[in-house]
């Protein structure tokens, strides 16, 4: 399959799954506004958009990412009864909800559209937010006095925090608590690597310049210690040069300071998805070359003289996918071996 039919098809089945799980979320919301106390299904509300969300950056869609992003803040702003559940805020959500549906539509006929209708109820919610877009910067962490994450639900995952600026340090652990991620906030960068040999952590942000050890040898310690684990440099003031530095030792995502909310989450969910992506690679890859290895042991006990013509046919085509998984797990030892060296 080319790349081009493979996007396509990636793209037709994230929009027919989408449409279902938004027809889903229709009802609970008709639901939630006959009884706006009823929060029993709001859980799984959130794991829709959830799902919608992570889908459609897997498939390229930032614009659908993005609103879907904002969509999803207010939900657990109401979950976590910072926002009030009034007529005005069900009618926002169900817009919203159309508002999904409608891209979809669009997105089957135009996948490069700019979903344009997202703009006036997007601007809805970041006003019932207060959301201030031209400054959200760390200059605001004062505005910032506590993290809601969402209660009942397991945490999505462990993210460590290296920066000596406390008020960043502080800003960034609110704001990613905020998501239900785990967050381990540490101002030096020693302490920072103790955590990593004792806690499965899922993401790194670090910060370049700091005292005592500095975010290049941060980084290569990182790499002796994990080589798969998304890092990601936090820097006010990152020349091209240390750009191609980083990524030489392997830092995935920059993000600039000062930065705002939308950003900083953006580049930890990319980092999520790279992790996950990775992991699930290597276990289908693990999983595969065992049936490669099995297949080889059974067909060695086979006499070709008494089998059949059409299971031979059956046999050869077998044989040639499980080649392609032998060169395909080759390949990845050989990613593994030269990240290592």
């Amino acid at each position: 399959m080319n790349n081009v039919s493979f996007e396509k098809e990636l793209r037709n089945t994230f929009i027919t799954e989408s449409k279902e799980m938004l027809d889903e979320t229709e009802t609970i919301f008709i639901n939630l506004e006959k009884n706006p106390n009823d929060f029993s299904h709001f859980d799984k509300l959130l794991r829709i958009i959830h799902t919608i969300k992570g889908s459609a950056a897997v498939v390229g869609i930032e614009k659908l990412v993005h609103f879907t992003h904002v969509y999803e803040t207010l939900l657990i702003s109401v979950k976590n009864n910072k926002t009030i559940l009034s007529q005005e805020i069900i009618d926002i959500l169900i817009a919203g909800n159309d508002s999904l549906k409608k891209s979809m539509d669009i997105i089957e006929i135009e996948p490069k559209s700019e979903l344009a209708h997202f703009n006036q109820i997007k601007d809805s919610i970041e006003k019932i937010l207060n959301i201030e877009k031209k400054d959200n910067s760390v200059k605001n962490t004062e505005k910032i006095t506590t993290s809601q994450p969402i209660e009942n639900v397991k945490s999505i995952g462990n993210v460590l925090i290296l920066d000596d600026e406390k008020e960043i340090l502080e800003y960034m652990k609110i704001i990613i608590e905020q998501q239900n991620y785990h967050v381990y906030a540490i101002d030096n960068a020693q302490e920072a690597l103790d955590v990593l040999n004792t806690k499965k952590i899922d993401v790194i942000f670090t910060d370049l310049k700091m005292p005592k050890m500095d975010g290049f040898q941060f980084t290569e310690k990182i790499r002796k210690i994990n080589k798969y684990i998304p890092i990601i440099l936090v820097s006010g003031n990152l020349d091209l040069e240390s750009s191609k530095k980083f990524l030489k030792l392997g830092v995935n995502d920059f993000i600039d300071k000062p930065f705002n909310t939308n950003n900083l989450l953006f580049v930890l969910e990319r980092a999520m998805k790279t992790k996950y992506i990775w992991n699930e690679l290597l276990k289908i890859s693990k999983a595969c070359f065992k049936t490669y290895v099995y297949f080889q042991k059974m067909d060695s006990f086979i006499n070709n003289e008494n089998v059949a013509s059409d299971i031979l046919k059956d046999r050869e085509i077998l044989k040639n996918c499980l080649d392609e998984i032998k060169e395909t797990t080759i390949n990845i030892l050989d990613f593994e071996k030269s990240k290592a060296s």
